[in-house]
């Protein structure tokens, strides 16, 4: 079914991903703050962020574009995740976190291409649902690494 309903398999990996992100957010936020603590990398890509943000709402968007060729960023995604989750979400400490969803449903939605090659949509959802039990896309979610 990976070829007849594309358009279900991108809503249900959408749905899936900000779901697990949001508990996972809210799991670690009850377990003390965020509890994995970022490391220097992570911090490295929030503060550039923070940065080209405050570069976009001061000088507007010429300047915002030109910092980037000015001072390029050491992971472009990772920063524009974290870019991206500051301004649509607020400078909160998890704003940037919730923004790893979208790698998470990229991957979520492979799965579904690939196992709704031979299983019905929702046997292949099923399939991606019990795939989010493997520990590791937590740390997807909670690290934020551009090599997770």
């Amino acid at each position: 079914m990976g070829e007849k309903n594309p358009a279900a398999q991108w809503l249900i990996a959408f749905a899936l991903a900000v779901l697990f992100a949001a508990f996972q957010i809210q799991s670690s936020l009850h377990s003390g703050s965020l509890s994995l603590p970022a490391t220097y990398d992570d911090i490295g890509y929030f503060n550039d962020a923070l940065a080209r943000l405050e570069i976009l709402y001061r000088d507007g968007g010429r300047a915002f574009l030109k910092s980037f060729w000015a001072n390029a960023p050491h992971a472009p995604l990772q920063t524009l995740l974290a870019l991206t989750g500051f301004s649509l979400l607020g400078p909160h400490q998890w704003a940037a976190d919730a923004m790893n969803a979208f790698p998470l449903m990229i991957l979520l939605r492979l799965v579904l291409g690939f196992a709704g090659r031979t299983l019905p949509l929702a046997t292949s959802a099923a399939v991606a649902a019990a795939l989010l039990g493997f520990p590791l896309l937590a740390l997807v979610v909670l690290e934020f690494r551009p090599d997770m």
